[in-house]
């Protein structure tokens, strides 16, 4: 009984290891379809919208978390960042 309570605990971990962000992506961000799956467990979703340049642009994505806060400048750009699937 032990040994199935441990192998079913060591299946729940790898799952939940293994199970990759997936984001909307598009924009000037270049990707081949319009769902982008996270390689790196910082990942998380962008959407950001950059205003205060001569075009106005936006990406969505995949973005380090860390660097999330980095793309909020006011007059200049606007961000928002979320760590669940396809919530950008």
């Amino acid at each position: 009984k032990k040994k199935i309570i441990i192998i079913i605990i060591i299946i729940r971990h790898s799952r939940l290891q293994y199970e990759a962000l997936r984001c909307h992506c598009g924009g000037k961000r270049q990707c081949p379809s319009s769902i982008e799956t996270c390689i790196t467990s910082d990942s998380v979703c962008i959407s950001a919208n950059f205003y205060g340049v001569s075009q106005p642009f936006y990406f969505r994505g995949c973005y380090r978390e860390r660097d999330c806060r980095k793309v909020n400048y006011p007059g200049l750009s606007s961000a928002s960042c979320c760590s669940t699937d396809l919530c950008n």
